[in-house]
Protein backbone atom coordinates (compact mmCIF):
# COMPACT_ATOMS: atom_id res chain seq x y z
CA UNK A 1 0.00 0.00 0.00
CA UNK A 2 1.43 3.18 -0.92
CA UNK A 3 0.41 5.72 1.70
CA UNK A 4 1.75 9.17 -0.55
CA UNK A 5 -0.51 7.92 -3.46
CA UNK A 6 -4.17 8.72 -4.78
CA UNK A 7 -4.65 4.89 -4.97
CA UNK A 8 -4.61 2.20 -2.42
CA UNK A 9 -4.92 -1.60 -2.31
CA UNK A 10 -8.16 -3.96 -2.01
CA UNK A 11 -7.60 -7.85 -2.11
CA UNK A 12 -9.99 -9.93 -3.32
CA UNK A 13 -10.18 -14.30 -3.85
CA UNK A 14 -10.64 -15.28 -7.20
CA UNK A 15 -13.32 -17.88 -6.46
CA UNK A 16 -11.69 -20.53 -9.82
CA UNK A 17 -8.46 -20.54 -8.27
CA UNK A 18 -9.15 -21.10 -4.54
CA UNK A 19 -8.92 -24.21 -3.30
CA UNK A 20 -9.83 -23.56 0.45
CA UNK A 21 -6.32 -24.41 2.13
CA UNK A 22 -7.42 -21.70 4.56
CA UNK A 23 -3.29 -20.75 4.36
CA UNK A 24 -4.64 -17.07 3.73
CA UNK A 25 -7.21 -16.90 6.70
CA UNK A 26 -4.34 -18.70 8.75
CA UNK A 27 -2.39 -15.42 7.78
CA UNK A 28 -5.26 -12.33 8.37
CA UNK A 29 -4.52 -10.82 11.86
CA UNK A 30 -8.26 -9.81 11.81
CA UNK A 31 -9.74 -12.78 11.16
CA UNK A 32 -11.37 -10.98 7.78
CA UNK A 33 -11.60 -14.35 5.61
CA UNK A 34 -14.21 -16.97 6.03
CA UNK A 35 -14.68 -20.38 4.81
CA UNK A 36 -14.54 -24.00 5.87
CA UNK A 37 -11.28 -26.14 4.69
CA UNK A 38 -11.75 -27.12 1.02
CA UNK A 39 -13.87 -24.19 0.49
CA UNK A 40 -13.94 -21.05 -1.52
CA UNK A 41 -13.25 -18.30 0.83
CA UNK A 42 -14.26 -14.86 1.21
CA UNK A 43 -12.31 -11.57 2.00
CA UNK A 44 -15.26 -9.56 4.59
CA UNK A 45 -14.04 -5.95 3.03
CA UNK A 46 -15.78 -4.53 6.16
CA UNK A 47 -13.22 -6.13 8.79
CA UNK A 48 -10.14 -6.19 6.06
CA UNK A 49 -7.60 -3.96 7.06
CA UNK A 50 -5.80 -4.03 3.34
CA UNK A 51 -2.82 -5.63 4.96
CA UNK A 52 -2.00 -7.90 2.14
CA UNK A 53 -0.94 -11.08 4.28
CA UNK A 54 -3.29 -13.07 2.53
CA UNK A 55 -1.69 -12.14 -1.04
CA UNK A 56 1.54 -12.52 -0.07
CA UNK A 57 0.55 -16.40 2.03
CA UNK A 58 -1.29 -17.77 -1.28
CA UNK A 59 0.55 -19.89 -3.19
CA UNK A 60 -2.13 -21.12 -6.16
CA UNK A 61 -2.38 -16.52 -6.98
CA UNK A 62 -6.03 -17.14 -6.27
CA UNK A 63 -5.84 -13.50 -3.97
CA UNK A 64 -5.71 -10.58 -6.39
CA UNK A 65 -4.55 -7.19 -5.57
CA UNK A 66 -6.70 -4.39 -7.12
CA UNK A 67 -5.69 -0.90 -7.16
CA UNK A 68 -8.53 1.51 -6.65
CA UNK A 69 -8.73 5.60 -6.57
CA UNK A 70 -8.53 6.98 -3.24
CA UNK A 71 -6.45 6.83 -0.11
CA UNK A 72 -7.04 4.35 2.41
CA UNK A 73 -10.09 5.38 5.05
CA UNK A 74 -8.78 4.73 8.39
CA UNK A 75 -11.57 3.34 10.96
CA UNK A 76 -11.57 6.12 13.71
CA UNK A 77 -11.27 4.47 16.94
CA UNK A 78 -10.97 6.25 20.73
CA UNK A 79 -9.31 5.41 23.76
CA UNK A 80 -9.09 6.74 26.98
CA UNK A 81 -5.75 8.00 26.44
CA UNK A 82 -6.77 9.92 23.05
CA UNK A 83 -10.08 11.32 24.65
CA UNK A 84 -7.87 12.47 27.80
CA UNK A 85 -4.80 13.71 25.53
CA UNK A 86 -7.97 15.63 23.47
CA UNK A 87 -9.37 17.37 26.81
CA UNK A 88 -5.55 18.03 28.24
CA UNK A 89 -4.93 19.54 24.81
CA UNK A 90 -8.06 21.74 24.86
CA UNK A 91 -8.30 22.51 28.39
CA UNK A 92 -4.41 24.28 28.59
CA UNK A 93 -5.22 26.09 25.07
CA UNK A 94 -8.56 27.75 27.62
CA UNK A 95 -6.40 28.16 29.90
CA UNK A 96 -3.79 29.96 27.67
CA UNK A 97 -6.49 32.49 26.30
CA UNK A 98 -7.80 33.36 29.65
CA UNK A 99 -4.13 34.16 30.89
CA UNK A 100 -3.58 35.77 27.78
CA UNK A 101 -6.69 37.92 27.88
CA UNK A 102 -5.95 38.90 31.51
CA UNK A 103 -2.39 39.61 31.22
CA UNK A 104 -2.76 43.00 32.53
CA UNK A 105 -3.50 41.24 36.23
CA UNK A 106 -0.04 39.91 35.98
CA UNK A 107 -0.16 40.44 39.96
CA UNK A 108 -2.86 38.55 40.58
CA UNK A 109 -2.72 35.21 38.30
CA UNK A 110 0.26 33.50 36.49
CA UNK A 111 -0.02 34.97 33.51
CA UNK A 112 3.26 33.65 32.02
CA UNK A 113 3.22 29.88 33.47
CA UNK A 114 3.22 28.70 29.68
CA UNK A 115 6.90 30.53 29.11
CA UNK A 116 7.58 29.83 32.75
CA UNK A 117 7.51 25.91 32.03
CA UNK A 118 9.41 26.82 28.82
CA UNK A 119 12.87 24.48 28.98
CA UNK A 120 14.35 26.70 26.39
CA UNK A 121 13.23 30.25 27.49
CA UNK A 122 14.75 28.79 30.68
CA UNK A 123 18.09 27.52 29.16
CA UNK A 124 18.50 29.88 26.76
CA UNK A 125 18.35 33.25 29.34
CA UNK A 126 20.38 31.51 31.71
CA UNK A 127 23.06 30.96 29.96
CA UNK A 128 23.21 34.14 27.99
CA UNK A 129 22.58 36.11 31.25
CA UNK A 130 25.06 33.74 33.12
CA UNK A 131 22.84 33.33 35.87
CA UNK A 132 20.28 30.64 37.26
CA UNK A 133 16.62 32.62 36.65
CA UNK A 134 14.86 31.38 39.76
CA UNK A 135 11.38 32.58 38.30
CA UNK A 136 12.02 29.76 35.76
CA UNK A 137 11.06 26.69 38.40
CA UNK A 138 8.44 25.11 36.01
CA UNK A 139 10.89 24.12 33.36
CA UNK A 140 12.70 21.86 35.89
CA UNK A 141 9.42 20.12 36.48
CA UNK A 142 8.64 19.71 32.81
CA UNK A 143 12.71 18.86 31.76
CA UNK A 144 12.03 16.24 34.32
CA UNK A 145 9.20 14.62 33.07
CA UNK A 146 10.58 14.59 29.71
CA UNK A 147 13.17 12.37 30.73
CA UNK A 148 10.44 9.92 31.69
CA UNK A 149 8.08 10.60 29.25
CA UNK A 150 9.44 11.91 25.90
CA UNK A 151 8.29 14.70 24.09
CA UNK A 152 4.91 14.95 25.83
CA UNK A 153 4.67 18.95 25.87
CA UNK A 154 4.33 19.12 22.26
CA UNK A 155 1.19 16.81 22.49
CA UNK A 156 -0.36 17.74 25.32
CA UNK A 157 0.74 20.92 26.48
CA UNK A 158 2.02 23.50 23.87
CA UNK A 159 -0.81 25.88 22.55
CA UNK A 160 0.81 26.20 19.78
CA UNK A 161 1.15 22.99 18.84
CA UNK A 162 -2.81 22.42 19.48
CA UNK A 163 -3.62 24.71 17.12
CA UNK A 164 -1.00 23.43 14.91
CA UNK A 165 -2.77 20.52 15.29
CA UNK A 166 -6.47 20.96 14.02
CA UNK A 167 -5.63 21.12 10.72
CA UNK A 168 -3.49 19.71 7.46
CA UNK A 169 -2.84 16.51 6.42
CA UNK A 170 -1.77 14.04 8.96
CA UNK A 171 0.52 11.56 6.77
CA UNK A 172 3.67 11.97 5.43
CA UNK A 173 2.66 14.73 1.88
CA UNK A 174 6.33 16.58 2.06
CA UNK A 175 8.99 14.94 -0.11
CA UNK A 176 12.10 17.05 1.70
CA UNK A 177 11.90 15.35 4.76
CA UNK A 178 15.10 16.52 5.18
CA UNK A 179 14.16 19.78 6.34
CA UNK A 180 14.18 18.38 9.90
CA UNK A 181 17.50 18.73 10.47
CA UNK A 182 16.58 22.76 10.25
CA UNK A 183 14.77 23.01 13.40
CA UNK A 184 18.50 21.06 15.13
CA UNK A 185 20.93 23.51 13.13
CA UNK A 186 18.25 26.59 14.58
CA UNK A 187 19.07 25.30 18.01
CA UNK A 188 22.58 25.24 17.86
CA UNK A 189 22.54 28.56 16.31
CA UNK A 190 20.31 29.92 19.35
CA UNK A 191 22.73 28.22 21.84
CA UNK A 192 26.02 29.20 20.26
CA UNK A 193 24.99 33.06 20.20
CA UNK A 194 23.52 32.75 24.11
CA UNK A 195 27.05 31.53 25.18
CA UNK A 196 28.14 34.65 23.60
CA UNK A 197 25.56 36.38 25.88
CA UNK A 198 22.55 37.42 22.90
CA UNK A 199 19.54 35.93 23.24
CA UNK A 200 18.45 37.27 20.02
CA UNK A 201 16.79 34.66 17.95
CA UNK A 202 14.54 33.56 20.87
CA UNK A 203 11.62 34.95 18.73
CA UNK A 204 11.96 31.46 17.18
CA UNK A 205 10.42 29.87 20.07
CA UNK A 206 6.68 28.38 19.71
CA UNK A 207 5.15 30.30 22.78
CA UNK A 208 6.65 33.85 22.26
CA UNK A 209 5.82 33.17 18.19
CA UNK A 210 1.97 32.83 19.17
CA UNK A 211 1.87 35.37 21.76
CA UNK A 212 3.55 37.58 19.40
CA UNK A 213 1.64 37.30 16.34
CA UNK A 214 -1.51 37.80 18.51
CA UNK A 215 -0.44 40.76 20.21
CA UNK A 216 0.98 42.50 17.36
CA UNK A 217 -1.57 41.28 14.46
CA UNK A 218 -4.70 39.02 15.05
CA UNK A 219 -5.99 40.38 18.05
CA UNK A 220 -5.63 44.24 17.36
CA UNK A 221 -7.35 43.42 13.73
CA UNK A 222 -10.12 41.73 15.04
CA UNK A 223 -10.69 44.31 17.69
CA UNK A 224 -11.51 46.62 15.22
CA UNK A 225 -13.30 44.37 13.16
CA UNK A 226 -15.77 43.29 15.96
CA UNK A 227 -15.60 47.14 16.76
CA UNK A 228 -17.14 48.00 13.03
CA UNK A 229 -14.28 50.72 12.57
CA UNK A 230 -11.42 50.89 10.52
CA UNK A 231 -8.37 48.71 10.95
CA UNK A 232 -5.69 50.93 12.41
CA UNK A 233 -2.58 49.54 10.94
CA UNK A 234 -0.17 51.41 13.28
CA UNK A 235 -1.36 48.85 15.89
CA UNK A 236 0.00 46.20 13.34
CA UNK A 237 3.71 44.78 13.32
CA UNK A 238 3.86 42.85 10.31
CA UNK A 239 7.24 41.71 11.26
CA UNK A 240 6.44 40.96 14.91
CA UNK A 241 3.49 38.18 12.75
CA UNK A 242 5.09 36.64 10.28
CA UNK A 243 6.27 33.69 11.98
CA UNK A 244 3.17 32.87 13.30
CA UNK A 245 1.55 33.67 10.00
CA UNK A 246 4.16 31.39 8.08
CA UNK A 247 3.44 28.42 10.73
CA UNK A 248 -0.62 28.82 10.10
CA UNK A 249 -0.30 28.95 6.40
CA UNK A 250 2.49 26.01 6.19
CA UNK A 251 0.23 23.40 7.98
CA UNK A 252 -2.03 23.49 4.69
CA UNK A 253 1.17 21.73 3.36
CA UNK A 254 1.66 19.56 6.08
CA UNK A 255 0.21 19.46 9.81
CA UNK A 256 2.61 20.59 12.45
CA UNK A 257 5.10 21.86 9.98
CA UNK A 258 6.38 23.94 12.18
CA UNK A 259 6.88 21.66 14.81
CA UNK A 260 8.56 18.87 11.94
CA UNK A 261 10.90 20.90 10.59
CA UNK A 262 11.80 24.64 12.26
CA UNK A 263 10.64 24.14 16.40
CA UNK A 264 14.08 24.84 18.23
CA UNK A 265 11.43 24.16 21.42
CA UNK A 266 10.50 20.88 19.80
CA UNK A 267 14.60 19.77 18.91
CA UNK A 268 15.80 20.74 22.61
CA UNK A 269 12.87 18.59 24.37
CA UNK A 270 13.02 15.81 21.41
CA UNK A 271 16.76 15.52 22.14
CA UNK A 272 15.92 14.92 25.81
CA UNK A 273 13.39 12.44 24.67
CA UNK A 274 15.91 10.42 23.44
CA UNK A 275 16.71 9.27 26.93
CA UNK A 276 13.46 8.99 28.21
CA UNK A 277 12.00 5.96 30.19
CA UNK A 278 8.85 5.70 28.00
CA UNK A 279 8.86 5.51 24.00
CA UNK A 280 6.67 3.99 21.60
CA UNK A 281 7.33 0.44 20.98
CA UNK A 282 5.80 -1.74 17.97
CA UNK A 283 5.90 -5.47 18.69
CA UNK A 284 6.50 -8.48 16.06
CA UNK A 285 2.96 -9.20 16.16
CA UNK A 286 3.19 -6.02 13.61
CA UNK A 287 1.84 -6.78 9.98
CA UNK A 288 3.17 -4.12 8.61
CA UNK A 289 -0.54 -2.91 7.10
CA UNK A 290 0.01 0.83 7.37
CA UNK A 291 -2.44 1.59 9.40
CA UNK A 292 -0.58 3.76 11.66
CA UNK A 293 0.93 6.03 9.33
CA UNK A 294 -1.40 8.20 8.27
CA UNK A 295 -3.10 8.32 11.77
CA UNK A 296 0.29 9.97 12.87
CA UNK A 297 0.62 13.88 13.23
CA UNK A 298 4.26 14.63 12.76
CA UNK A 299 4.91 11.78 10.28
CA UNK A 300 7.34 10.40 12.64
CA UNK A 301 6.86 6.55 12.01
CA UNK A 302 8.78 5.05 9.68
CA UNK A 303 6.99 3.71 6.31
CA UNK A 304 9.43 0.51 6.41
CA UNK A 305 9.63 -1.09 9.67
CA UNK A 306 6.77 1.71 11.40
CA UNK A 307 9.17 2.34 14.09
CA UNK A 308 9.68 5.47 14.85
CA UNK A 309 12.00 8.47 16.68
CA UNK A 310 11.37 9.52 20.26
CA UNK A 311 12.40 12.81 19.08
CA UNK A 312 9.78 13.15 16.42
CA UNK A 313 7.14 11.50 18.65
CA UNK A 314 5.07 13.35 20.63
CA UNK A 315 3.64 10.50 22.74
CA UNK A 316 -0.44 11.54 21.31
CA UNK A 317 -1.16 8.03 21.12
CA UNK A 318 -3.38 8.57 18.17
CA UNK A 319 -1.62 5.33 16.41
CA UNK A 320 -2.27 2.96 19.32
CA UNK A 321 -6.18 2.36 18.76
CA UNK A 322 -5.77 2.21 15.03
CA UNK A 323 -3.23 -1.07 15.03
CA UNK A 324 -5.45 -4.52 14.43
CA UNK A 325 -3.51 -6.44 15.77
CA UNK A 326 -2.81 -4.21 19.16
CA UNK A 327 1.33 -4.22 18.24
CA UNK A 328 1.81 -0.60 19.73
CA UNK A 329 2.52 0.04 23.21
CA UNK A 330 4.54 2.71 25.04
CA UNK A 331 6.39 0.39 27.61
CA UNK A 332 8.97 2.07 30.57
CA UNK A 333 11.72 0.14 30.64
CA UNK A 334 13.90 -0.06 34.12
CA UNK A 335 17.63 1.28 32.83
CA UNK A 336 16.95 3.89 30.30
CA UNK A 337 18.38 3.78 26.45
CA UNK A 338 19.81 6.30 24.47
CA UNK A 339 17.04 6.45 20.88
CA UNK A 340 20.10 7.51 19.01
CA UNK A 341 20.99 6.44 15.26
CA UNK A 342 17.31 7.37 13.41
CA UNK A 343 17.21 8.76 10.26
CA UNK A 344 17.11 12.45 11.74
CA UNK A 345 19.35 12.66 13.55
CA UNK A 346 22.38 14.94 13.27
CA UNK A 347 25.59 13.79 12.35
CA UNK A 348 29.09 15.23 13.40
CA UNK A 349 29.38 16.57 9.93
CA UNK A 350 26.06 18.67 10.45
CA UNK A 351 26.72 19.23 14.25
CA UNK A 352 29.73 21.21 13.18
CA UNK A 353 27.46 23.30 10.18
CA UNK A 354 25.67 24.07 13.02
CA UNK A 355 27.64 25.56 15.29
CA UNK A 356 30.04 27.06 11.97
CA UNK A 357 26.63 28.71 11.18
CA UNK A 358 26.23 29.96 15.04
CA UNK A 359 29.56 31.40 15.19
CA UNK A 360 29.06 33.57 11.97
CA UNK A 361 25.53 34.80 13.91
CA UNK A 362 27.56 35.77 16.45
CA UNK A 363 29.49 37.76 14.51
CA UNK A 364 27.57 39.37 12.55
CA UNK A 365 25.10 40.28 15.50
CA UNK A 366 27.71 41.43 17.68
CA UNK A 367 29.40 43.77 15.21
CA UNK A 368 29.53 47.42 15.53
CA UNK A 369 26.82 47.89 12.90
CA UNK A 370 24.29 45.96 14.52
CA UNK A 371 25.22 46.69 18.06
CA UNK A 372 24.97 50.51 17.80
CA UNK A 373 21.77 51.68 18.96
CA UNK A 374 19.55 55.07 18.99
CA UNK A 375 20.56 56.55 22.55
CA UNK A 376 17.03 57.88 22.44
CA UNK A 377 15.12 54.63 23.03
CA UNK A 378 13.49 54.45 26.03
CA UNK A 379 12.63 51.06 27.74
CA UNK A 380 10.42 49.80 30.46
CA UNK A 381 10.65 50.60 33.95
CA UNK A 382 13.81 49.62 35.76
CA UNK A 383 15.43 48.31 32.64
CA UNK A 384 17.63 50.89 32.25
CA UNK A 385 19.95 49.97 35.38
CA UNK A 386 20.74 46.85 33.85
CA UNK A 387 20.65 46.52 30.13
CA UNK A 388 23.60 44.22 29.19
CA UNK A 389 21.82 41.85 31.27
CA UNK A 390 18.04 43.19 29.45
CA UNK A 391 19.62 42.24 26.12
CA UNK A 392 21.16 38.89 27.43
CA UNK A 393 17.45 37.87 29.13
CA UNK A 394 14.86 38.96 26.86
CA UNK A 395 13.28 36.57 24.97
CA UNK A 396 11.26 38.51 22.91
CA UNK A 397 7.79 37.60 23.76
CA UNK A 398 5.93 40.68 23.83
CA UNK A 399 4.36 39.41 26.96
CA UNK A 400 4.85 43.13 28.53
CA UNK A 401 3.73 44.75 25.16
CA UNK A 402 0.29 42.72 26.02
CA UNK A 403 0.39 43.71 29.68
CA UNK A 404 0.70 47.82 29.38
CA UNK A 405 -2.59 49.00 29.28
CA UNK A 406 -1.69 52.04 28.26
CA UNK A 407 -0.13 50.85 25.00
CA UNK A 408 3.47 52.66 25.81
CA UNK A 409 5.02 49.31 25.26
CA UNK A 410 5.90 48.33 21.50
CA UNK A 411 8.43 45.66 20.24
CA UNK A 412 11.49 47.44 18.54
CA UNK A 413 12.22 47.46 15.06
CA UNK A 414 16.32 48.19 14.40
CA UNK A 415 16.12 50.96 17.19
CA UNK A 416 19.42 49.01 18.87
CA UNK A 417 20.64 46.66 15.95
CA UNK A 418 19.84 43.56 14.85
CA UNK A 419 20.42 42.36 18.68
CA UNK A 420 17.78 44.55 19.89
CA UNK A 421 14.97 43.51 17.33
CA UNK A 422 11.77 42.69 18.62
CA UNK A 423 12.75 43.84 22.22
CA UNK A 424 10.33 45.97 24.46
CA UNK A 425 10.78 49.71 23.81
CA UNK A 426 8.62 52.25 25.21
CA UNK A 427 6.71 55.16 22.96
CA UNK A 428 5.62 57.58 25.00
CA UNK A 429 4.61 60.27 22.97
CA UNK A 430 0.81 61.41 23.56
CA UNK A 431 0.21 58.79 26.23
CA UNK A 432 1.98 58.26 30.22
CA UNK A 433 2.81 55.36 32.37
CA UNK A 434 0.42 54.60 34.73
CA UNK A 435 1.56 55.52 38.50
CA UNK A 436 -0.74 52.69 40.09
CA UNK A 437 0.04 50.02 37.50
CA UNK A 438 3.15 47.64 37.53
CA UNK A 439 2.00 44.76 35.02
CA UNK A 440 4.64 45.38 32.87
CA UNK A 441 7.26 43.68 35.46
CA UNK A 442 5.49 40.97 36.87
CA UNK A 443 4.73 39.23 34.02
CA UNK A 444 8.22 39.64 32.33
CA UNK A 445 8.99 35.43 32.70
CA UNK A 446 12.83 35.65 32.11
CA UNK A 447 13.08 39.09 34.60
CA UNK A 448 14.94 41.09 31.52
CA UNK A 449 12.06 43.54 32.84
CA UNK A 450 13.10 43.26 37.04
CA UNK A 451 10.47 42.00 39.00
CA UNK A 452 9.15 45.66 40.82
CA UNK A 453 6.50 45.92 43.72
CA UNK A 454 4.18 48.16 42.76
CA UNK A 455 6.10 50.72 44.95
CA UNK A 456 9.76 49.94 43.41
CA UNK A 457 8.32 50.62 40.08
CA UNK A 458 6.83 54.35 40.97
CA UNK A 459 10.45 54.91 41.39
CA UNK A 460 12.11 53.15 38.84
CA UNK A 461 13.14 55.12 35.62
CA UNK A 462 11.64 55.19 32.22
CA UNK A 463 13.62 58.14 31.20
CA UNK A 464 13.60 61.96 32.60
CA UNK A 465 12.02 64.90 31.65
CA UNK A 466 13.83 68.25 30.59
CA UNK A 467 11.87 71.33 30.40
CA UNK A 468 12.27 73.60 27.43
CA UNK A 469 12.67 77.27 29.33
CA UNK A 470 12.58 79.30 26.34
CA UNK A 471 8.73 78.22 26.33
CA UNK A 472 7.95 77.87 29.58
CA UNK A 473 5.91 80.24 31.40
CA UNK A 474 6.53 79.40 34.83
CA UNK A 475 3.05 78.41 35.41
CA UNK A 476 4.03 75.80 37.84
CA UNK A 477 0.92 73.77 36.83
CA UNK A 478 3.65 70.54 36.25
CA UNK A 479 4.33 70.43 40.18
CA UNK A 480 0.72 69.09 41.12
CA UNK A 481 0.79 66.73 37.91
CA UNK A 482 3.47 64.90 39.32
CA UNK A 483 2.98 62.46 40.90
CA UNK A 484 6.52 61.36 42.10
CA UNK A 485 6.82 65.27 43.52
CA UNK A 486 9.78 65.08 40.83
CA UNK A 487 9.03 68.90 39.84
CA UNK A 488 10.18 71.14 42.21
CA UNK A 489 10.16 75.49 42.51
CA UNK A 490 13.40 76.86 42.19
CA UNK A 491 13.32 81.05 43.10
CA UNK A 492 14.66 83.54 41.20
CA UNK A 493 13.93 87.63 41.07
CA UNK A 494 11.87 88.33 38.20
CA UNK A 495 12.62 91.76 36.29
CA UNK A 496 10.88 94.03 39.04
CA UNK A 497 13.08 92.48 41.47
CA UNK A 498 9.68 90.53 42.98
CA UNK A 499 10.46 86.39 44.12
CA UNK A 500 9.14 84.26 41.42
CA UNK A 501 9.26 80.50 41.16
CA UNK A 502 10.39 78.03 38.07
CA UNK A 503 9.77 74.50 37.64
CA UNK A 504 13.10 71.89 37.72
CA UNK A 505 12.87 68.49 37.34
CA UNK A 506 14.93 66.36 40.19
CA UNK A 507 16.61 63.80 38.69
CA UNK A 508 16.65 61.54 41.14
CA UNK A 509 12.77 61.55 41.45
CA UNK A 510 11.57 62.06 38.12
CA UNK A 511 10.74 58.37 36.03
CA UNK A 512 10.22 59.94 32.90
CA UNK A 513 6.44 58.52 33.18
CA UNK A 514 5.16 61.32 31.45
CA UNK A 515 2.34 62.64 33.35
CA UNK A 516 3.21 66.13 34.18
CA UNK A 517 3.65 66.74 30.02
CA UNK A 518 -0.69 66.52 29.56
CA UNK A 519 -1.41 69.35 31.78
CA UNK A 520 1.22 71.82 30.46
CA UNK A 521 -0.27 74.44 28.45
CA UNK A 522 2.78 75.20 26.21
CA UNK A 523 3.94 71.85 25.67
CA UNK A 524 7.56 72.84 26.71
CA UNK A 525 8.06 69.07 29.08
CA UNK A 526 9.33 66.50 26.71
CA UNK A 527 10.78 62.52 28.12
CA UNK A 528 13.93 61.92 26.46
CA UNK A 529 16.23 59.10 27.76
CA UNK A 530 18.97 59.58 30.37
CA UNK A 531 21.54 58.68 28.20
CA UNK A 532 20.89 61.98 26.66
CA UNK A 533 20.98 64.27 29.57
CA UNK A 534 23.88 62.28 31.22
CA UNK A 535 22.16 61.05 34.53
Amino acid sequence: MNLLSATHTIYEIDAEKCKGCRVCAKKCPVNAISGELKEVHIIDKAICIECGQCFEACRLDAVRAIEVPGRLKVKRKWDAWMIARRGVQFGLLALFFYLFFNTPKAATMPVNIFSRANVLQAGISSIASRSLIANFWPALVIAGLTLVFGRFWCGWICPTGTIFDLYGFKDRVFKWQGLRYVKYVLLAVIFIMALFGSATLMFFEPITVLVRGLVSGIVPIAQDLIAGVAIDWTKVSIGATVLLIFGLLANIVERRFWCRYICPLGATIGLLSKFSLFKRKVADSCVKCGQCTPTCPMGAINHDDFQSDPAECIVCMDCVPHCPTKSISFDAKTTPTIAWGNEFDPTRREAFVALGTGALAVGLLKSPVNTKGDPSVLRPPGVILDEEGFFAKCIRCDQCVQACESGLIVPAAFESGWQGTLTPIVKIEGKYCDYDCNACTQVCPSGAIPHLTLEEKRRAPIGIVVIDTETCIDCMICEDACPAGAIERQEYFGKYRNVKARPIVNPDLCTGCNICTFDCPMECMTVVSRKLVNV
